[in-house]
């Protein structure tokens, strides 16, 4: 049995909220594609793992957007043959965030 994971996160993000979790549970050995697309928050982590010690978990490719982004597709890719599982989270903050300083100081004429 062989068991892939994958992470990619923002190391400048500290504050984040669950966008997505999902358990993707197949059978089948062709590739299996998840888009996500959240317009509210920006991806600012990745995370795909074995469901447990037991069960063959896919390869993982980000095939577009992805962190930094508000949309991501992955491809995750059987490793051997029958069941396979894993588990896929996304980790995100809100697009609208204030940000100290925005607004311009106004000079006075």
């Amino acid at each position: 049995m062989l068991q892939c994971s994958y992470i990619d996160g923002d190391p400048n993000v500290t504050s984040y909220e669950v966008i997505y979790r999902s358990v993707i549970e197949r059978t089948s050995l062709t590739p299996y594609r998840i888009k996500f697309h959240d317009p509210a928050h920006i991806i600012t982590g990745i995370v795909c793992q074995p469901k447990d010690a037991k069960t063959s978990s896919p390869e993982v490719k980000v095939i577009s957007g992805g962190v930094g982004y508000k949309e991501v597709e992955i491809e995750l890719t059987p490793v051997q043959e029958g069941n396979w599982c894993c588990c896929v989270q996304m980790n995100g903050i809100a697009e609208n965030r204030l940000e100290m300083n925005s607004i311009p100081n106004q000079l006075n004429m």
